[in-house]
């Protein structure tokens, strides 16, 4: 049933006066983060100007990274060079660079484009390369050409390959400033020394069988090993690579043997590698050091058995398909080239293990392992504050004594405070501490154990501080990374009304009298009665119901401005006049918050809608705007982008224990071993779709959304086109109060002691950005259900993908911006970064006397940020040549040729959605059997396919039909078409090498759909 406009307009003005402290406060950022997204599209590129990023900016130039070698004679005669010399290429990579720098620290953001829209970046970006072809420039096809074609009796020739590396590092021994000791990896060289398992029997262990009688037939070998690859599910988001390894003993003796087969019951020792390494490691120690801690008493020589460091217990493991001998008979030179490049390397660390004897006196070692950058240690940890540290220690000690103690009486507090403050050469200082003790016996004790849990809360607060004040900046050089842009109240949800009619917008007087009418509760009645504001997330739906109630009311509020666009952003520091003010009350703050007791001044006026730190006052009312900033009319908004926030958030990861000693996310990154990206997100031009709500000729808006909601009506791609918009992730604006707001309720009243950087990160878009981009800010917006992942891919360390994301140096690195498009032909097309490559054996820097690599790491890890939803799948028209490009590979059951070995489809339970159906359509026929089907694959192993990634699966096509046929079986049954994977699990066993894929059914392929906003029927 239809609400009449007046009923919604007093709905929406009693709800405005009802706001008080709490509610305001939240309904009041939350607004004003809606209004940032809303407008985020004019927004982010002028905040990038501002602050010298060059993302969205870099869209608006287009893909023309390779034209300005048409234009430019000096680009054009160092791109021909290029085709032909590696110097050449390093020269004309570097001038582009300068063209293309993304003026973040840390972060890459990859921007998409026509031909590759963003739901389907990462399935482009996990595309791997061959080598091998015609020339010597040529530049290598995808890996996936090469595999998908095999048929199965070429596969069936195959053998899987498993090789297994200790990763040995030195290390040194530090004394932390809490006076305690720790070993320490030296990241920058390892060695690479291969575990070795024998394929035949020692003449050792039979002699000692057939002559001394004794012992068993020694043999040891790997029963099977799985991995599996996760990291979709916000659940996984530690769990990108698990891995099993199951080694078998014949004789449980071999495992005290190192490679030579000699008796060995030391782990660790340099250059040598024995089972024992899989799950005992003493560090190899460094003299370097070693001196101050020999002197401090602690014998250097003590192997570190109980201290857990990751990279004390890490292996590389190659895995793949072995290239059988003399095969070139059989199989081509691109299928051969495909089979080697599907070698993989794994980089694994230990987390547990078991033994499994057996009654004939053989047993199983099963470890279980992680991946290298699963960042569940230390180094990526914001805060570092363990249970059983000092601070964490001191706090727990100190609130347990003074809840022991109880309270105490104001006059022997204060006798006791002035007692102990007293010089301990006062005289008389005795005497008032014995009569304080005979007013309260526990005031000693409890002023104690204050002053210990007042310098905790400190410790604490400077490392909630940190994060904050790096964003605010203006100290030790650090950048104010805060920009600020004007709103009318309008656009914050309120307006004025008298009656029950919608008079015209809010204006600035009127919007500050009824915020602090708001704030002072006595001041509510009989005043600001015509004011009428969205409550927040609860106030969204009634206020798009008025906004679109018909085209007049649209068209009033039009006129007034709700969807008047930004043109400008001011750097925070522009704006106020005393920038040190930011700092006080980002420290006041966290004070505040940090004590359980009371709010303070500081809290209070957040949870009130006070905007202390936005900008505008100091306290007692000053106004800290500056001359350029009191021009500007309208309230004013303080936010930052959220690449900025991930920029500051990587670098606050530091080494709490001892500061000289860098460590964290960003010195993986400046020293070439890792990379973040970001990637694109779509979401839906506001004005234009709420005027098409309006306009729609089948009804009234409430229908409109209703149909949007429950899938009766669908946008076609026509409508596609016109109604949505794409920006980077990196380029998303957060408001500063908002953020704040959270933070202090996730991370500063709960006294978080350990916040690992990609769980902030993951955090911050769950519960700050998603909500705003869905229907809680824009009621009646088509349902999004987004997926936010942090998922990881290898590529070689000097691979072209590597070195323009991060051109060289790599200890100062400065991250670029491409579109995606531009990589399949960028540096050159001759030597381009995508497909991007990965080369499973390649050896360190160089090798000993005995084949052990050694020196710098090879392979660089890239983290990459995807946020999809899979109402965008629904856009795309299933064609496999296209698909494939973009790494969306088509698996079709019963076909010739191809990997795929099986495919179960699973219905997924949804209770009374058929019983909904037939309320709905009146009607029982076998459409009602039409359910959400996702689907597992059984494949012959391989490298191709990753979480977070897109696949088209087509059931029999004899039997069901095609997907993409709107009369098939497939279709009628929703049986096929897009799904996400979710998980990989790959198994190299007896059984040979197999890889099993879970996918999330996501939309069935594009059929024609008439257009919602011509109302014509596409042809």
């Amino acid at each position: 049933m239809t609400k009449h406009k007046e009923d919604i307009i007093k709905q929406l003005r009693n709800s405005g006066q009802t706001l008080t402290g709490d509610t305001l406060g939240g309904a009041a950022t939350f607004n004003a983060q809606c209004f940032l997204i809303q407008h985020m599209f004019e927004i982010a590129p002028l905040a990038e100007t501002k602050r010298n990023i060059n993302v969205e900016r870099r869209r608006r130039q287009g893909l023309d990274a390779i034209d300005i070698t048409q234009v430019d004679p000096v680009m054009a005669a160092l791109a021909d060079a290029a085709a032909h010399d590696a110097k050449a290429r390093d020269d004309l990579r570097r001038a582009q660079a300068a063209r293309t720098r993304a003026g973040y620290t840390y972060i890459a953001p990859l921007l998409s484009d026509k031909s590759l829209p963003p739901s389907e970046m990462y399935s482009k970006l996990t595309q791997m390369r061959t080598e091998k072809g015609e020339g010597p420039f040529w530049p290598g096809k995808c890996l996936s050409a090469g595999l998908l074609d095999l048929t199965t009796d070429k596969m069936a020739m195959l053998v899987p390959r498993l090789r297994i590396y200790k990763v040995e590092y030195e290390s040194e021994e530090f004394e932390t400033k809490e006076g305690e000791y720790e070993r320490r990896p030296k990241l920058d060289e390892a060695k690479d020394i291969e575990v070795i398992f024998d394929d035949f029997v020692r003449g050792a262990s039979l002699e000692k069988m057939f002559t001394q009688r004794q012992g068993r037939l020694s043999g040891t070998g790997i029963k099977s090993f799985e991995w599996s690859l996760k990291g979709v599910n916000p659940a996984d988001v530690d769990k990108n690579i698990e891995a099993k390894l199951v080694v078998h003993f014949n004789d449980v003796s071999d495992l005290f043997t190192d490679q030579c087969r000699d008796r060995q019951t030391e782990a660790g020792r340099s250059g040598a590698a024995s089972f024992l390494d899989l799950i005992i490691y003493a560090p190899r120690k460094s003299a370097v050091g070693e001196g101050a801690v020999s002197s401090a008493g602690k014998d250097p020589d003590t192997p570190s058995y109980l201290l857990y460091n990751g990279k004390f217990f890490e292996i590389k493991i190659e895995v793949g398909w072995q290239v059988p001998p003399n095969i070139s008979e059989y199989l081509s030179s691109e299928e051969i080239e495909a089979i080697r490049r599907s070698q993989i390397p794994l980089y694994l660390q230990l987390t547990k293990h078991q033994f499994n004897f057996k009654q004939d006196g053989s047993a199983d070692l099963v470890i279980n392992y992680r991946a290298r950058y699963s960042n569940l240690d230390r180094r990526f940890d914001l805060y570092d504050i363990t249970e059983d540290s000092k601070i964490a220690k001191a706090l727990a000690e100190a609130q347990e004594t003074i809840a022991e103690v109880g309270p105490q009486s104001g006059v022997a507090a204060g006798a006791a405070l002035i007692a102990h403050s007293l010089p301990d050469a006062t005289p008389g200082r005795d005497a008032a501490i014995e009569q304080a003790k005979k007013l309260d016996p526990n005031a000693a004790a409890r002023i104690a154990a204050e002053r210990k849990e007042e310098t905790a809360l400190h410790a604490y607060q400077g490392r909630y501080n940190k994060l904050l004040k790096r964003l605010v900046g203006g100290f030790d050089e650090a950048p104010c990374k805060l920009l600020d842009v004007f709103a009318r109240p309008i656009q914050l949800r309120m307006f004025n009304a008298s009656g029950d009619k919608f008079q015209r917008g809010s204006n600035m007087s009127e919007y500050r009298n009824a915020m602090q009418a708001a704030r002072e509760k006595s001041k509510i009645a009989g005043r600001h009665r015509s004011t009428a504001m969205a409550a927040g997330a609860e106030g969204a739906r009634e206020f798009a119901e008025l906004l679109t109630h018909d085209r007049t009311m649209f068209e009033k509020f039009d006129t007034a401005s709700y969807f008047k666009e930004v043109a400008e952003v001011i750097s925070h520091r522009d704006m106020v006049t005393d920038p040190k003010y930011d700092l006080q009350v980002i420290e006041g703050r966290v004070r505040e918050s940090l004590d359980e007791d009371d709010k303070g001044d500081l809290e209070k006026s957040l949870v009130a809608g006070a905007p202390r730190l936005s900008a505008s006052r100091a306290p007692g009312g000053r106004d800290r705007r500056s001359a350029d900033a009191k021009t500007h009319t309208g309230v004013p908004i303080t936010f930052f982008l959220l690449g900025d926030l991930i920029d500051t958030i990587i670098d606050v990861c530091e080494n709490f224990s001892d500061p000289s000693q860098p460590t964290g996310f960003k010195e993986e990154i400046k020293k070439g071993r890792a990379g973040f990206i970001t990637t694109d997100i779509e979401f839906i031009d506001v004005k234009k779709f709420y005027d098409t709500a309006t306009t729609w000729g089948s009804g009234r808006s409430d229908t409109f959304y209703r149909k949007l909601k429950f899938k009766e009506l669908s946008f076609s791609r026509k409508d596609k086109d016109k109604l949505y918009r794409t920006i980077n992730l990196s380029s998303i604006p957060i408001s500063y109060e908002y953020f704040v707001e959270w933070y202090i309720n996730k991370v500063v009243k709960p006294k978080r002691g350990k916040y690992l950087f990609n769980h902030m990160i993951n955090d911050v878009i769950t519960e700050l950005v998603a909500p705003a981009l869905s229907s809680a800010c824009f009621y009646g917006v088509p349902p999004t259900n987004y997926h936010i992942s942090q998922l990881d891919f290898l590529a070689d360390k000097d691979s072209e993908f590597a070195k323009v994301l991060y051109p060289p140096p790599s200890n100062t690195p400065t991250p670029q911006c491409h579109f995606i498009s531009d990589l399949t032909i960028h540096p050159t097309p001759t030597h381009p970064a995508l497909p991007r490559k990965l080369t499973a054996n390649k050896k360190r820097a160089g090798e000993d006397d005995y084949g052990n690599s050694k020196g710098f790491d090879v392979h660089r890890v890239f983290k990459t940020l995807v946020m999809t939803t899979p109402s965008m799948l629904a856009f795309e028209q299933g064609n496999p040549t296209e698909d494939q490009q973009r790494g969306v590979y088509h698996f079709i059951v019963g076909a010739s040729t191809g990997i795929l070995k099986s495919a179960t489809f699973t219905r997924v339970d949804a209770p009374y959605m058929r019983e909904a159906r037939v309320s709905r359509d009146r009607a029982a026929g076998a459409e009602q059997l039409r359910e959400l089907y996702n689907v597992n694959l059984t494949l012959y192993g391989n490298p191709l396919i990753k979480p977070g990634q897109y696949i088209y699966v087509i059931p029999s096509p004899l039997g069901f039909g095609s997907p993409k046929s709107a009369k098939s079986f497939a279709r009628f049954l929703g049986i096929g078409g897009y799904h996400l994977v979710t998980s990989v699990t790959n198994t190299i066993s007896q059984k040979g090498y197999e890889t099993k894929v879970t996918a999330l059914h996501q939309a069935l392929p594009y059929t024609e759909t008439k257009d919602v906003i011509s109302g014509e029927t596409e042809g």
